[in-house]
């Protein structure tokens, strides 16, 4: 792709996550996008059918970093040592934080975080010989408890990231270790 493309597309999606800061992601208009990035309609309309267009683009490539971040997560892993695994995902949102933020402050994109639970679930889910209910639903719990802290972390005014990552895994280690230790 030629530098100057990208580097409109850059400025739209700047002005997009500026935008939903300052407004909310339900109130952004085209009109604004335009003014913020200072593009007209024609280049906006080069790369993206409308708003809702763009923010699935943002939301796809949020989605595919996290099938990369994912793709050596399993549940024993989680259950021994989730440090790893929640550094890999913190770390990745620390360095968008203010991308995350702006998607998720002011009315915020569930769809974006219920999408990021669900990848979180099914790459659990597929790493398990056994899928019993039992299973699901802690892999459920599991995910609900990162994505969710993650957001916690990301509104806080100052993050840290060791707190974080230390109390979530106690959470997962301990937790999941009295549930499956049982057995």
């Amino acid at each position: 792709m030629r530098r100057d493309v990208i580097r409109t597309k850059k400025r739209i999606e700047s002005a997009y996550y500026e935008l939903c800061l300052k407004k909310g992601v339900q109130r952004i208009t085209v009109n604004d996008i335009l003014a913020e990035a200072d593009v007209s309609r024609g280049t906006f309309y080069a790369h993206y059918r409308d708003i809702q267009d763009l923010s699935e683009h943002l939301e796809n490539y949020i989605a595919e970093t996290w099938r990369d971040i994912l793709s050596e997560a399993t549940l024993a892993q989680l259950m021994e040592d989730p440090r790893q695994q929640v550094r890999r995902m913190l770390t990745h949102m620390l360095e968008r934080r203010e991308e995350y933020r702006a998607l998720i402050q002011r009315g915020g994109n569930t769809r974006l975080f219920n999408k990021l639970k669900a990848l979180l679930t099914q790459a659990l889910a597929e790493k398990q010989e056994h899928h019993t209910d039992r299973e699901a639903i802690v892999i459920a719990c599991v995910a609900g408890a990162i994505l969710d802290s993650c957001v916690c972390w990301l509104l806080s005014d100052e993050p840290d990231q060791e707190l974080l990552i230390d109390t979530v895994s106690a959470f997962l280690s301990g937790g999941l270790q009295k549930i499956y230790g049982g057995q």
